[in-house]
């Protein structure tokens, strides 16, 4: 599943549609979601690349957004798959 554009996260709106200016600048469009970072022991830490540092007004949506994601639980080792 990629990371920005597909529906794989808790809400189920592609990240792109629910944080359209972070999607702007990140520099990692249509990256796979274990492409995004890597496992350190027991942990996934995101690797995350912006084209440019942020605005004091984003700091907010940023903030936002890192909750969204460091909640989730990423197996790197496992196949992506649709559950219903």
């Amino acid at each position: 599943m990629r990371f920005w554009e597909d529906e794989w996260n808790v809400v189920g709106v592609p990240l792109k549609a629910k944080y359209p200016r972070l999607y702007l600048i990140s520099d990692q469009h249509n990256q796979y979601i274990q492409q995004m970072g890597m496992s350190s022991d027991t942990r996934w830490e995101w690797r995350l690349q912006w084209r440019r540092l942020f605005f004091d007004a984003e700091i907010d949506m940023v903030a936002k957004f890192m909750q969204d994601i460091e909640g989730l639980t990423i197996c790197p080792y496992r196949h992506d798959k649709w559950v219903w």
